[in-house]
């Protein structure tokens, strides 16, 4: 018995370490590709980075309205308080008017310029963005089509370059603008009081870990669901495309079935996580009202403490021998820093989700953009084929010779459940004008022995040891079975 029970011990924990290394496979999986920053900013054109340039130092500015509110709002009472009465009080509530207005007018013109440059430059960029990927895709070759869905592929470019232009355009910079806010306001709160600015650093990373968590669910929701859609999409060409061929073949029901199929599963992506979406804003938005409680309880216990002990002037009106250490303008404007500055933390989530799903929509173009002359073969995994028959066992051997070929132990591991086939070198670039252009041709054409099959498709050859003479003038129809054109 003992054996038998170590023996189901180790079992299970090999079971145990499959069902860990299994879970970490599908971690790695769930990793989405994006595109990297260079290549996401490689759409603006030169003469539009000028523009782009000037938006975002138009944001930063207006980043900055927040902390001088902050200041102009902390100061204007004991500006008033101390004025007294009469024609010296209205005229220091007329100054203070005019400095609202002021930033005011300063926020509309720094914020016009912020969204006509930005728009302006990514609107020109979603289309250099689409007619790029559409111009790339219809250089591809045949073995590219062959891995990748074109009907699902271009079903993509629309909705991929609002996105992307949506992460490059207002968005961007609200983000700047708001991540200007954040620092401003962080930077203020310390200079007017840093023992009431201090207490953020005990509280700000909930709020980090919850904005985390948004741009992370948000993120994944706009990559699933852009993977559904374009299930669908590839459906509804197919459909459209070979209208004839179904409705003669009474297709119809099951082309309908088939769409339902991918749009239910682009519903189930987008709702699922609708509930982990609303806990983390919630508990985001939670984390800035705990913030503003633990800075109010904490700002008035530094004043109360101060007037029990030293009995000091809180207002700042009084004489300035006895102001308190931490006074009510100090303390006030603290805690309206850091306010706008959790303010300014909420809005750059948001900027960050945009950004992030730009950079996922952007990731399937330079698919086709990168596949150019000059361009090396490409491995991709496919599910591997487990049939016992004679094709799949030429599968399996193919697979192997693939693996030794292209894949190292150690720095390559091999995936145990996929094959793969190769996309080959990029060499003839259709859209090309260069090379030889013969105005008249003449010749006879000869096949000697040819051996042929789609890179992609190795295990189904079209010709072995095809030979063909045709003379020069002739006409030759060759007819095969169908398909055999």
């Amino acid at each position: 018995m003992a054996p038998t029970s170590s023996s189901s011990s180790k079992n299970m924990e090999e079971d145990g370490s499959t069902t860990t290394v299994e879970k970490k496979k599908k971690k790695e999986k769930e990793k989405l590709p994006m595109a990297t920053l260079k290549q996401t900013f490689s759409f603006i054109e030169r003469r539009n980075r000028i523009l782009y340039f000037i938006g975002v130092v138009a944001a930063i500015g207006n980043g900055f309205v927040y902390p001088i509110l902050a200041f102009l709002f902390s100061n204007s009472f004991s500006d008033i308080g101390g004025a007294g009465d009469g024609a010296s009080g209205l005229a220091e509530i007329r100054r203070i008017a005019y400095s609202f207005l002021v930033i005011g007018f300063y926020a509309f013109v720094c914020g016009t310029i912020q969204s006509g440059c930005l728009e302006v430059a990514a609107t020109r960029a979603m289309r250099n963005f689409s007619s790029q990927w559409f111009a790339a895709l219809l250089r591809q070759d045949a073995a590219f089509f062959d891995v990748h869905d074109v009907a699902g592929m271009a079903s993509t470019i629309g909705a991929n370059s609002k996105k992307f232009r949506r992460g490059l355009g207002r968005k961007f910079g609200e983000g700047i603008q708001f991540g200007t806010t954040f620092l401003g306001g962080i930077a203020y709160a310390f200079w007017s009081s840093w023992r009431v600015a201090l207490v953020v650093l005990a509280v700000l990373p909930l709020v980090s870990l919850t904005a985390v968590a948004v741009m992370q669910i948000n993120q994944g929701q706009t990559a699933r669901a852009s993977k559904a859609y374009a299930k669908a999409g590839s459906v509804a060409y197919a459909t459209i495309s070979a209208i004839t061929t179904v409705l003669s073949l009474n297709a119809t029901p099951e082309m309908i079935r088939q769409y339902m199929e991918a749009t239910l599963e682009a519903y189930t992506a987008a709702v699922k996580p609708l509930w982990k979406q609303g806990i983390v804003n919630g508990s985001m938005l939670g984390s800035f009202i705990f913030l503003y409680a633990v800075l109010t309880l904490y700002g008035s216990s530094l004043l109360y403490n101060d007037v029990k002990v030293t009995g000091c002037d809180p207002s700042g009106i009084l004489d300035e021998e006895d102001l308190c250490d931490n006074t009510g303008p100090d303390v006030f404007g603290s805690m309206l820093g850091i306010a706008f500055a959790a303010q300014g933390m909420s809005q750059v989530a948001n900027f960050i989700e945009a950004f992030t799903a730009a950079r996922v929509a952007a990731y399937p173009a330079f698919i086709a953009l990168n596949r150019k002359v000059g361009a090396e073969e490409v491995i991709m995994p496919v599910p591997q084929v487990k049939a016992k028959t004679e094709e799949s066992e030429l599968e399996m051997t193919d697979w192997e010779e693939t693996k030794e070929k292209h894949f190292d132990d150690e720095e390559n591991p091999i995936p145990q459940s996929e094959s793969a086939v190769v996309i080959p070198p990029y060499l003839i670039d259709s859209s090309s004008k260069e090379g030889l252009k013969p105005e008249r041709i003449q010749g006879a054409i000869r096949f000697e022995n040819v051996s042929f099959s789609y890179p992609t498709r190795a295990n189904n050859p079209i010709f072995r040891g095809f030979n063909l003479d045709i003379e020069a003038g002739k006409t030759v129809a060759l007819v095969g079975p169908s398909g055999g054109g």
